[in-house]
């Protein structure tokens, strides 16, 4: 975790627990707590973890058959153009791949609305700590074999945890992950010099 990171976490702390009480649907991946480790021998030496929720439950990787970094974005977000033969449930995929691939969420339409909402309510919260740099991951998984064990996750569910209604015992999980990089000088100038980069190759 990068110190950066960490000052945005400390200056809105309050915020982001009032929220997250206060918003028992919200996607922003729940922060259990933020650690720092410093060597006695290396007093300038400092490691930060972030500890947050698993959002695959510890499930075996054999069972998340996808999974996707979802950034609202067309440029740069694709994956398979460039490892068309890769496995795709040892992959990071991106939005373009998202949408040839699944096309959209399968999902029920009144769990649909309600998501919606949580999501327009996670973004406006987000912009009002003046952080507009995130993902949303999407990760498809398997419970076939392991749907009694699901349940007990399920019992008061909120909308981290969708079952799909195309395919049998296939569930979403979701969450918002990536939030605390700050929009800031430095971030435009990293997208410009990617675009840059890019035009200069490409034409």
């Amino acid at each position: 975790m990068r110190q950066n990171e960490v000052n945005t976490y400390k200056k809105r702390l309050y915020n982001f627990a009032s929220y997250q009480v206060n918003n028992p649907l919200s996607l922003l991946n729940k922060i259990y707590g933020m650690y720092t480790f410093e060597r006695k021998e290396q007093s300038n030496s400092k490691v930060h973890f972030l500890i947050m929720k698993n959002i695959s439950l510890g499930i075996p990787r054999s069972q998340i058959l996808r999974t996707y970094d979802i950034k609202g974005s067309e440029y740069d977000r694709e994956v398979l153009s460039k490892k068309p033969s890769s496995n795709l449930s040892q992959m990071t995929l991106k939005d373009l791949d998202f949408f040839k691939i699944e096309q959209q969420l399968w999902i029920d339409e009144s769990i649909n609305k309600k998501l919606n909402q949580s999501l327009s309510n996670d973004l406006i919260f987000l912009e009002k700590q003046k952080l507009i740099d995130y993902s949303l991951l999407v990760m498809i998984i398997d419970w076939n074999q392991k749907e009694e064990e699901l349940q007990k996750y399920l019992d008061g569910q909120k909308l981290n945890i969708i079952p799909s209604i195309k395919e049998k015992g296939i569930y979403y999980h979701l969450a918002i992950i990536d939030f605390l990089q700050q929009w800031n000088v430095n971030k435009s100038l990293e997208r410009k010099t990617k675009k840059d980069y890019h035009y200069e190759y490409v034409t």
